[in-house]
Formats: structure tokens, sequence, C-alpha cells
């Protein structure tokens, strides 16, 4: 008894000289020290219990730490498992702000909110979570398993900067690294593993019911900016795919942009090496549904040539080849009826393609072609059998008929191999000059420099005649 009152009397005298208090040990080294009592079977080393007996705080043997229910550090408030919170209102930016609920889908969050202007470039919320999910678990149709998520509100006065909802940098200012990625998504497919549609990395912009229109949406963006002494050997804005999906709406999109080059970029890149603003590389082909206009936004057929006062070539098509196995350029015109999935024979008269020459009038250009080719199918859907006609003034003035027949002023079915009719207006239908001219007709028959079948006349006859 004199032993306990002792140390009780040295534990008083301990506690007032040094503001400490000892548990099980007469030398503490905190406010408060609690040490480990040698042979008691203590399951833990010290306990907090509430007043319906349940332990909130816990410190077992092995040195861990555990906290029942909702606990706050450095405010009062309990709104999660774990609340902490540190705010300084001279210096905002190093506040602090961290919360996990354990009601939902995440294991860890962050969250940023400033109490007073900033007075710097950002605005930065970090997170870093896994989430993983057992096989027993089912999500309902339209549910989402996010890793990561940030997101930026904006609502009242005008924010004259800009609202970035995730930013990763990479700074590097010496050394050598292999890679070098601002932003790296990855999508790992294992086993039997199967998803309908797979991004490495999308980005989606929705716009909502908003009256405004918004001058430029960008879905998808990869810009490369270097200074004066940058030097890019291949820059990649886009290696896979882009796409543009919207909704049936009645507010149109201006312009849409798939994949698009700034002009800033013209003078950019390295002219000896080539400019390509699309590049396919591979040996595989290239899908375009729409209307494609080289020089002109607004293509009115599947593909237009447009040169407007540039210099000549801009308006040149050349097909070339170079081989030594027989391959030869050639430009090919192509029809049938029915579909791509199920073509059908053509009919007689119906039309295989043409070339034509159309000029500007006052009205706008002329329609039909004033001048032109073109070529009708002859056949019964079994024979290769097709003319070609020839247009001036948009009228047919010559044509080569399915047997070979030519006609000129002629009709459709010339009648032999040369079929001329004489105009209304023409006064001959046929003039010949630089004909040989002989004395008598026999002069011309036994001359055995003029070919069987050759014309020649008589002189001061206006009578042609033709050697046997």
């Amino acid at each position: 008894m004199k032993k306990s009152l002792l140390s009780l009397a040295l534990l008083f005298v301990s506690t007032i000289a040094t503001a400490q208090v000892g548990i099980n040990t007469e030398t503490p080294q905190a406010t408060l020290h609690v040490a480990h009592t040698t042979g008691i079977a203590a399951p833990d080393e010290f306990k907090i219990t509430n007043a319906n007996g349940n332990m909130d705080m816990v410190v077992g043997t092995d040195g861990r730490v555990s906290i029942g229910g909702r606990r706050s550090i450095g405010s009062t408030a309990n709104w999660e498992r774990l609340y902490v919170i540190d705010t300084i209102t001279t210096n905002a930016s190093s506040g602090r702000f961290i919360g996990s609920d354990g009601n939902r889908l995440a294991t860890f969050a962050t969250r940023l909110i400033p109490t007073s202007n900033l007075g710097g470039s950002f605005i930065m919320s970090g997170t870093n979570a896994y989430v993983g999910l057992p096989s027993e678990f089912g999500f309902s149709a339209g549910s989402y398993a996010i890793g990561s998520s940030s997101r930026v509100e904006k609502n009242g006065s005008a924010f004259n900067d800009r609202l970035v909802g995730s930013k990763a940098s990479v700074d590097i200012s010496n050394g050598t690294v292999d890679n070098a990625t601002g932003i790296n998504g990855e999508v790992w497919m294992r086993g039997t593993g199967y998803s309908d549609n797979i991004y490495g990395n999308r980005s989606t912009v929705l716009i909502g019911n908003v009256p405004l229109k918004q001058p430029n949406v960008t879905a998808y963006l990869s810009a490369l900016t270097a200074s004066t002494a940058g030097k890019v050997g291949s820059y990649y804005a886009y290696t896979s795919q882009t796409t543009i999906e919207a909704p049936a709406q009645t507010q149109y999109v201006d312009n849409a942009y798939s994949f698009y080059v700034h002009e800033s970029m013209e003078n950019r890149i390295n002219a000896t090496n080539g400019k390509w603003a699309f590049y396919n590389n591979a040996n595989i082909p290239s899908y375009f549904k729409g209307k494609i206009g080289i020089g002109t936004k607004a293509p009115t057929e599947m593909l237009v040539i447009e040169n407007d006062g540039g210099s000549d070539e801009k308006d040149d098509v050349r097909i070339k080849t170079f081989s030594s196995t027989g391959s030869t350029p050639s430009l090919q015109v192509m029809r049938a009826r029915g579909s791509a999935a199920a073509p059908v024979a053509l009919q007689n008269g119906d039309s295989l393609g043409g070339l034509g020459f159309i000029g500007y009038l006052s009205t706008g250009f002329s329609t039909p072609m004033g001048t032109g080719i073109t070529s009708l199918y002859k056949g019964n859907g079994t024979t290769y059998l097709t003319n070609l006609e020839f247009k001036t003034s948009n009228k047919t003035q010559a044509l080569i008929s399915e047997d070979g027949n030519l006609g000129i002023n002629a009709g459709a079915a010339p009648k032999a191999k040369l079929h001329v009719i004489k105009g209304i207006s023409d006064i001959t239908p046929v003039i010949v000059t630089g004909l040989p001219s002989y004395t008598t007709e026999d002069a011309g028959v036994t001359d055995t420099a003029l070919p069987s079948g050759g014309l020649y006349k008589v002189n001061g006859s206006n009578v042609l005649y033709v050697k046997p």
C-alpha cells in the first residue's frame, strides 16, 4: 500500500512538473503515455468506448489504430467516414479537403473548396482510385465503374479563364526518356473478356439545352506547340479513330470536324520531307461516305476540286504509273442497275457515263453540258454493245454506233462506215482538198503511186474518182 501511495505521489509530482501523464510508466514521454503492462494478457493496449458501449478507438498490441463510426480532424462536422480539413484563409491554395463516404462506390476521393481568391493559375484536385468488380456484384445497364473522376462546376458570374476538368503535365528539363505521355489511356482485354466498344482514350462533350451557340466545340484535341528552336521528326495528332456522334436534333451544327489541321501548320512542316494533313502509310483502304472538297468547303458532288485564283496546277489531275510488268494508268467509268450488294444488268439505252465541258453563263454554269462525250449501252444485258456520242453546243454532232459506223449529223443509227448528212446551212456535206489531179481518168487509174481506193480528180473537173 505504501508502495502504491509512493508511486501515486511520484506520478502526481511528475505530472505537475512536466505536464505529462504516464500510465504504467514513471517516465512519460508524451502528454499522455500509456505503456504496455508486462504479464497481463490484454488484447488491446488502449480503448475508448462511447455511451453505447461501442469502441470508437482501439490501439492494438500490433500497433494498429482503429477508429469506428465517423470522425473529423480539423472540423466539428462528421459528414464522412473520415473527414479531414485544413482551411488556411491566408493561403487558400494550400487548403486540403479529403472525404471518403462508405456508402459511395469509391475507395478514395479528394476535393478542393477554396475559401478565398487563390491568386494562382490553377485550381487542382487529384484522385487515384482502384475499382475492383467481383464477379458476383452486378451493375444495371448504363452504370459505370470509374477508376478516377474529376469534375469542375461553374455557376454564376463570368469566369474569364479556362475551366479544366483534368490536366496532366510532363516536364523534362534534362536527360533522356523512352516515352513522354501527358495522358495515357489503356484498356486491357484478357482471357475471354469482351466489350462492344473499346476506347483507349475518349473525350466527350455534352451540350445541354442552352440558348447560346457555342462557337467551337472540340471533343478530342491534340495540339503541338514548339518554340522556334524546337524540332519535330514526326507528329501524330491521331493514330486511330476520331468519331463525331450526335442525336437527332433541331439545333443543327454549323461545322463538324472529325479531323482538323489548322492553317498555321502550313509553314511549320518541312517542305522537303512533304506535307500531309492526312497520311495513310498502310496497305489498307480509306473510307469516306460524305462529299469530299479539295479547295472548297462546300462540295456539291462526291468529289469537287476547286481552284479559286490559285496557280495552274491547283486544278489538275494526273495519273502516273512506274512499272515494268505492263501496268498502265487508266480512268474507268462503271455503271450497273440495282445496288452494290445486288447489282443488276443494264438495259438497252442506259447511260454508261460521260465527260462534260461546262461553261459559266450569265445565269450560272450551263446544264446540261455544252460539250461532252457520252456513251449509251445498246445490248440486251449479256452483250458488250455500246456507242459513243460526241456533243458540241449541247447537241450530238457525231456518233459511233455499236456496230462501228461513224455518223456525222446522221442521227442515232448511221447506215455506213461513214454516213454524212448535209445540214440545212451547209453548202456541201464533204469538202476535200489537196487531191492528186490527172489529165484523164485513166491516168489516175494507171498511176502506181496512188493506192487502190484512193481519191483523185481530172484537171478542170469537179468530179471525184476512186481508183479501183
